[in-house]
């Protein structure tokens, strides 16, 4: 285990923030988010979204439950090659 891996105690409850372009059509982000957090086996609720100021982007915050870091790391590696998605924080 790494420094990073001790300092996070686990099972954790945060929220996560997921930015698309808005060329990809919503249903599908949605979809595509989903699918991650199935195949990662990560409870996920309370989902805001967010379009940003000049409407390129939109931004999904997301209640999730992460029970270990290598389950966070898969998940947020996933994430990002969601296409659309410019950041996984």
């Amino acid at each position: 285990m790494d420094n990073n891996q001790s300092q996070i105690p686990f099972p954790q409850i945060f929220y996560l923030k997921v930015i698309f372009d808005t060329a990809i059509p919503e249903i599908q982000r949605e979809i595509d988010m989903a699918e991650v957090f199935d195949k990662h086996m990560v409870p996920f609720s309370d989902i805001t979204v967010k379009n940003s100021s000049k409407g390129a982007f939109i931004s999904y915050s997301i209640k999730v439950e992460l029970v270990s870091h290598d389950q966070m790391q898969n998940m947020y590696a996933d994430l990002k090659k969601i296409s659309g998605v410019k950041v996984a924080m």
